[in-house]
């Protein structure tokens, strides 16, 4: 999630912008995840559930879950290897 920044004039600071709301459905969670996944991965960086864990609660959503529920989400919608040779059968 490319976060595009505001600047507050209320405050005089740059303000960081979240295109997510802080609370979300179980199906929007879901995609946010798959969304911030498919874009960190297309730009080459860590894409794994810790990295979308920190990614999403960075932009203020609240209860991002936890890193095996982001792996399980990834699994069922097919965007994770299992095994330790996973990385290298590209």
């Amino acid at each position: 999630m490319h976060q595009p920044s505001k600047h507050s004039p209320a405050t005089g600071q740059v303000e960081e912008f979240s295109p997510y709301p802080s609370t979300m459905t179980r199906e929007q969670m879901r995609a946010a995840i798959v969304i911030e996944r498919n874009d960190l991965y297309n730009r080459c960086q860590p894409c794994g559930p810790r990295a979308l864990r920190n990614r999403l609660s960075a932009g203020g959503v609240r209860n991002v879950p936890s890193p095996s529920t982001i792996t399980r989400i990834l699994a069922a919608e097919g965007l994770v290897r299992f095994g330790h040779n996973a990385a290298m059968e590209d």
